[in-house]
């Protein structure tokens, strides 16, 4: 490709053993959910986050950090990266992968300052301890952390994204730490994310490093040397000078999409809440210089520039977003109204069904939200039993914040110590004409909630290894499925029987009848009751059985075979609105499942079942729910 070589230090790789499984890293496939989280937000949460649990402890004041977007020459490139290419083009990624030897190189440099660095000893050996050795778990690890509990990243999987949003799958990481005897050590080095290649007649890994090799031991090391160094900084114009302490992180070629604009909403979008309470002071820097500041001061100030477009289906427009920083400012400045709300009486179990309030308490709630005031809700919370061990559970907590606000209608937001997380909220559930934020600040239950999050931080899911692994999963699913509904049920406790919570989808309830099949529907306003036998609407009959329920087809218009319905059923509520949009912690269908004939299940979804007739004379049985209560059945088309 006409390029040359005029650096000392070049790529490296590590020669794949024999007899082991060839493999490719899943890594990536944890980043794809484009719908929830675009490349761009998933760096800029996994810089962030890292910056933030890297914090320095002889520092007072913020996180900060520096989003610099540049454009360098192709010499500079061609100097660092042409030791590279062979192996791009040998692991099969040349094509779009691959720059033209003259193409001007497009930079994202990542930098935190007020951090302590990559901490540890260089070596490639892995470290017996994980406390202070943040260097290796960067450079050699992935799928494992050196994070420990109360931080917010325990997966190490999320380093990858670096190198993900490079043309050439590759980084070049600068920093400086406070090591041993050593002050304000740097150090220097990169990594490749390729795949498993032939190169020079012998199959190699799929990462390569940019490194100093040992010629005796063959060990890659960080390169250490101050004029190194120097050049390394003066080439691609890092901020950091030698005594500031913290990480520089140079993406080359780095994705298209990546603009300044796009990284000031992904950091409006997902730290909104760490940059009101000034855990974290943000700067992005375009390519012609102009400096944007995002700190609590700002934040407000460039709401106004979000593109809408740009938004996925989790995130908020600038409207949602202005009274969720008006909504956490009040709490930050200690103008909310508080209500405790405690476990249910056993104490044995997080459950809603305890869970009152007392009529001044509701007289306040309104008349504090009528004012444009902020109720905050501290929710006591049971932390899942760890497996094996008999301890009484812990407890902790959490706030539920909310703020009246006219012509919304959206999902609740849930913020782990800053960090939001985006499809934390159920989908079929949203709240009209209220704001609501729920907060989990650093604990027990921040720790747990980590734990049952994914590399890129987007859900909660008792499924998450890490989370199944540790904890009882009867308490875990528990946890998740209380805090998640937390907002929908606190909003029911002071909301008024014409409530706007219940489900669009399911506001058509079957009609009352009378034994000849004949009737009249309810009137608006009205709780619904629960479901009689023999009820029929929209080709569907419904019976109860012992324990439970079953779907026919009904006898004088039966549905047609190929046609798809859902069939959602909940338990009767206690504070108003529809039985059918009951809480995630009542059941999950899916439990209560008995026969099915005649259909095809499409999916499941908490207290519902979308379906397809397959057979004229179909039935569906569902079983075993609580005998002491009553449950309301609807099937919409």
């Amino acid at each position: 490709m006409g390029r040359s070589l005029n650096y000392a230090a070049k790529w490296i790789g590590t020669r794949k053993p024999s007899n082991t499984i060839e493999q490719e890293s899943l890594a990536e496939a944890f980043f794809t959910n484009q719908d929830v989280l675009t490349s761009q937000s998933v760096l800029v949460r996994e810089s962030i986050q890292n910056a933030i649990d890297a914090k320095s402890p002889a520092i007072d004041g913020p996180v900060r950090m520096y989003f610099k977007l540049s454009e360098t020459s192709s010499d500079i490139a061609n100097k660092y990266f042409a030791t590279l290419y062979p192996r791009i083009t040998a692991a099969g990624l040349q094509g779009t992968c691959l720059p033209t030897a003259d193409e001007k190189c497009r930079v994202l440099l990542v930098e935190d300052y007020n951090t302590t660095g990559l901490l540890g000893d260089i070596s490639a050996e892995k470290p017996k301890s994980k406390t202070e050795n943040s260097f290796w778990y960067f450079a050699w690890a992935r799928g494992i952390s050196g994070k420990n509990e109360g931080t917010r990243g325990k997966n190490g999987v999320g380093k990858i994204v670096f190198p993900r949003s490079s043309k050439i799958k590759s980084q070049l990481i600068y920093s400086v730490r406070n090591w041993g005897t050593t002050v304000n050590q740097g150090i220097l080095f990169g990594n490749a994310l390729l795949k498993i290649h032939e190169f020079e007649g012998a199959k190699y890994e799929s990462d390569c490093r940019w490194m100093q090799e040992d010629e005796n031991t063959g060990e890659h090391r960080p390169f250490v040397s101050d004029e190194l160094i120097k050049s390394f900084r003066e080439d691609w114009k890092i901020l950091r000078q030698p005594d500031e302490h913290g990480t520089s992180i140079v993406i080359p070629y780095c994705d298209g999409d990546f603009s300044a604009q796009n990284l000031v909403q992904c950091i409006i979008q997902d730290y909104f809440v760490a940059l009101l309470d000034g855990t974290v002071e943000c700067k992005v820097i375009d390519f012609d210089g102009a400096e944007i500041q995002l700190d609590s001061e700002t934040i407000e100030q460039h709401l106004a520039e979000l593109d809408d477009h740009l938004l996925t289906r989790t995130s908020k427009n600038a409207t949602e977003i202005r009274a969720l920083c008006s909504l956490y400012r009040a709490k930050i400045n200690d103008e909310v109204f508080t209500v405790s709300l405690g476990i249910g009486t056993d104490g044995s179990a997080n459950k809603w069904g305890d869970a009152q309030l007392t009529d001044d308490q509701v007289n306040s709630i309104h008349a504090t939200l009528d004012g444009g005031g902020v109720v905050e809700f501290k929710i006591e919370t049971l932390i899942p039993q760890e497996i094996g061990k008999k301890a009484i559970r812990n407890k902790d907590w959490f706030s539920v914040l909310i703020k009246s606000k006219t012509d919304v209608n959206s999902q609740a937001v849930f913020a782990r110590e800053g960090i939001l997380i985006p499809a934390a909220a159920d989908r079929t559930i949203r709240v009209k004409d209220f704001v609501t934020l729920v907060t989990v600040t650093s604990g027990p239950l921040a720790d747990a909630l980590g734990q049952a999050e994914g590399p890129s931080h987007e859900r909660w899911s008792a499924e998450e290894s890490k989370f199944k692994e540790k904890y009882v999963k009867s308490h875990g699913e528990e946890l998740i499925r209380y805090v998640k509904d937390s907002a929908n049920r606190v909003t029911k406790l002071f909301m008024t029987k014409q409530n706007e919570l219940e489900d669009s989808l399911f506001a058509k309830w079957f009609p009352k009848t009378d034994d000849t099949g004949s009737g009249t529907r309810k009137k608006p306003g009205k709780n619904p009751r629960t479901t009689k036998p023999g009820q029929m609407v929209d080709g569907f009959r419904y019976e109860k059985i012992d324990s439970g329920f079953k779907i026919l087809p009904s006898a004088e218009n039966p549905a047609p075979v190929g046609s798809r319905a859902i069939v959602k059923a909940g338990y009767s509520q206690l504070f108003g609105g529809s039985p059918l949009s009951l809480s995630s912690d009542d059941f999950d269908l899916q439990d209560h499942q008995g026969s099915l004939i005649g259909v095809e299940v499409i999916k499941w979804n908490q207290n519902q079942m979308e379906f397809k007739i397959t057979q004229k004379n179909f039935e569906i049985r569902f079983k075993n729910f609580d005998k002491y209560r009553d449950i309301t059945v609807g099937v919409s088309k």
